[in-house]
């Protein structure tokens, strides 16, 4: 159990470095650490966030075996009733929307390690653009 505990601290302590992403550390479940990670597809803090903090911490350091990883690409969305209808406005606009689209889909259809690297590669190389990202999608 101190072992677990240590992974934890470690994990929280090298995730919760760096404060702009909402991250919350929810508790053990089956020997691993939830961690849910709320962020925005074009947020630039986001994209630091994944680039020199989540990724680094969970493959670099061998953390994502250890942890019940939940990457959540909402962010900051206001959500507006229009007729019956939900209307979501990104803060960075239609492209961030249709990007956490993306990333959700990725999430919905893949693995989390799968979706954890495919995700962390496009915030890190900065890969802003829907028709470039899933164009690289196409050919798999």
């Amino acid at each position: 159990m101190k072992e677990k505990h240590e992974i934890a601290h470690a994990i929280y302590s090298s995730l919760l470095t760096f404060v702009p992403i909402k991250t919350k550390t929810i508790r053990l479940q089956e020997d691993k650490l939830e961690v849910r990670v709320y962020y925005e597809a074009l947020c630039i803090d986001s994209m630091r966030f994944f680039k020199y903090k989540l990724q680094p911490s969970m493959m670099s350091k061998g953390r994502l075996e250890n942890t019940d990883l939940k990457l959540i690409p909402y962010g900051k969305v206001i959500k507006n009733e229009i007729e019956g209808r939900t209307q979501l406005d990104c803060q960075h606009g239609v492209a961030e929307c249709e990007l956490n689209a993306l990333h959700a889909c990725i999430i919905e259809n893949y693995s989390i390690e799968d979706s954890f690297n495919l995700i962390s590669c496009l915030m890190r190389g900065f890969n802003t653009n829907v028709d470039v990202v899933s164009n690289f999608f196409l050919k798999y």
